[in-house]
């Protein structure tokens, strides 16, 4: 079977660890020359080097994707240096919990500024870019978390919400230069910070009893969802969501009835 990425450039942010880092590794197996960025150099330096070590290329870039003016600066440096920008994929989030009632004004900001204000200076910087080349693939990462209300998460899932809807007006104006930009939101997935938050047996049980499929979802799962809708096997896709969470949203959460 032909890699089907094959000499394609991509880069996604928040690559060295969770879903960024299975995506890396996935994408530069399937055939592309891999950028990854992230604000903390050893966990990209380490993706970098085990997918040098299977043969494959990739390079690692250290930047606060917040920063309008640095993140710009980064899509437009890979694109001039390679010829070209195929893939982008914004992975990249921050979240602040708290109950409405008492989160400060700053910590709402901080669900904005990496979730949605990154995915806004990522677009913009990179549309353009694949136009003139002839077209390209943007994908969001959102979240189930944005489709459905939970109580601490106000501002994350409405940040993630408002990426869906960021994601269909870039498709609606990309597709002229045959730009397509699509969400992809997974469910409740095993990265190094989930992990973390479900620690107690008594809350990964609780959890996992709220997923048809009986447990948390692998960050490699979520990468293939990603490599399909940024592949040209999903060349008539734009403006779309695909969820992947193991058939949560699907429920509506009540015991079972036997």
């Amino acid at each position: 079977m032909a890699k089907r990425l094959e000499g394609k450039i991509a880069l996604i942010t928040g690559g060295g660890t969770g879903i960024g880092a299975a995506t890396a590794r996935l994408f530069a197996r399937e055939g592309a020359t891999v950028a990854i960025c992230g604000r903390r150099r050893e966990p990209l330096d380490a993706v970098v080097h085990e997918i040098a070590q299977e043969g494959s290329r990739a390079e690692a870039h250290t930047v606060d994707v917040g920063d309008d003016v640095a993140f710009t600066q980064l899509v437009q440096g890979i694109a001039q240096r390679h010829g070209r920008l195929d893939i982008l994929v914004n992975n990249a989030f921050a979240i602040a919990f708290g109950p409405i009632e008492s989160l400060a004004t700053e910590q709402w900001h901080v669900n904005f500024r990496i979730t949605l204000d990154a995915v806004f200076f990522g677009i913009r910087a990179a549309m353009p870019i694949m136009a003139k080349q002839g077209g390209g693939s943007i994908v969001n990462i959102g979240s189930t978390a944005g489709h459905a209300g939970q109580a601490g998460l106000a501002g994350y899932s409405t940040a993630k919400a408002a990426l869906e809807n960021l994601t269909r007006n870039a498709a609606v104006e990309g597709a002229r230069g045959n730009v397509r930009v699509n969400t992809l939101a997974p469910g409740v997935i095993a990265t190094e910070g989930t992990e973390a938050a479900f620690a107690d047996p008594r809350a990964r049980a609780a959890m996992e009893a709220l997923i048809p499929l009986g447990r948390l979802g692998k960050p490699d799962e979520i990468a293939n969802g990603i490599l399909f809708v940024a592949s040209d096997e999903a060349s008539f896709m734009t403006g779309a969501c695909l969820i992947i969470d193991g058939g949560q949203r699907a429920s509506i959460g009540a015991p079972r009835i036997d």
